[in-house]
């Protein structure tokens, strides 16, 4: 069986359209299901002192997305997401077979929020 494409553990960093850092924190990536050389789909597990992440990804013909929900269980409720306790989120972008993939940014989206947002994730261990 080949090596996963992101297998491993992440920081992640949420930065908002004007390139100012909103979030970070750690995610592991865990692969269910492989098909192929560019199809893998896992779970989405991590957070930061305030935020966990809980979600699944998908990679298909080297396009990422991933779908998560992000829950407030402690501390202060970032300005984003005074009003609610969890937000759903999708971010996507493509992984290109010529750049470095220890570091991807992807586009995202939480739903019911107009802000654009990019999401950076830099591995900081890969899967063994």
């Amino acid at each position: 069986m080949r090596d996963a494409l992101i297998e491993g553990l992440w920081s992640i960093e949420f930065i908002l359209s004007d390139n100012n850092l909103l979030s970070m924190g750690l995610v592991t990536f865990q692969r269910l299901r492989v098909f192929g050389d560019f199809y893998e789909n896992g779970r989405v597990l991590g957070g930061d002192s305030q935020y966990y992440i809980s979600g699944t990804y998908l990679i298909e013909n080297l396009g990422l997305s991933m779908q998560y929900t992000l829950t407030h269980y402690a501390g202060d409720k970032h300005l984003l997401f005074t009003n609610v306790n969890h937000v759903d989120i999708l971010s996507s972008g493509h992984l290109d077979v010529t750049t470095d993939r220890d570091v991807i940014e992807l586009k995202t989206q939480i739903k019911n929020i107009n802000e654009k947002l990019k999401l950076r994730l830099t591995r900081r261990v890969r899967a063994t």
